[in-house]
């Protein structure tokens, strides 16, 4: 919709990110509208699951391979996955912005979260990755793409409030 204070135009749009085919239907289906060029991509696209953890009372030989593999799609194949599908649209109109969300986990280490913190770890990798291709060839890649990498910091939201708070609201060891 158009944004009152604004010219331009905002198309929020959403599929499947780790369904290479539903990504592709969505760039088929934004081009049927007549987008021909992106201005902003952002991939906030992140979760974490209980077989893709490490508790304190565990090993890395307990961790369940296909949560793990689960976890690292999303947080980090799909990463990939979008931008192969839109990086041919972006630049087209000039300037273009991609954001791929990063987490506090890729940066330091967090208890518990190893899939997680790994595969975030590796989104930021691809964020450097694809600001230096950017800048090295950008005739190919349709302009000059920046590449900010957002962290949000922990917040205490309902999925982390267990991880991070006792039952009497202090915080657990993981939260301090």
């Amino acid at each position: 919709a158009a944004v009152p204070w604004s010219e331009t135009e905002f198309i929020g749009l959403a599929c499947e990110v780790t369904d290479v085919d539903s990504i592709a239907t969505l760039r088929r289906d934004l081009e049927g509208q007549g987008v021909a060029a992106l201005d902003v991509l952002v991939h906030a696209a992140g979760g974490n699951a209980p077989g893709a953890t490490i508790q304190d009372d565990q090993t890395i030989a307990d961790l369940d391979p296909a949560a793990f593999d689960d976890i690292v799609q999303l947080n980090f194949h799909s990463a990939v996955y979008v931008l192969r599908e839109f990086t041919g649209l972006l630049g087209k109109s000039g300037d273009a912005s991609v954001l791929l969300f990063g987490s506090e986990a890729a940066l330091m280490t967090l208890s518990n979260v190893v899939g997680y913190a790994g595969a975030k770890a590796a989104a930021h990798n691809l964020t450097r990755w694809l600001a230096a291709a950017c800048a090295r060839q950008h005739e190919l890649y349709g302009g000059r793409i920046s590449l900010p990498a957002p962290v949000p910091a922990v917040s205490l939201t309902d999925p982390n409030r267990a991880p991070l708070l006792q039952k009497d609201r202090r915080s657990s060891a993981r939260g301090q």
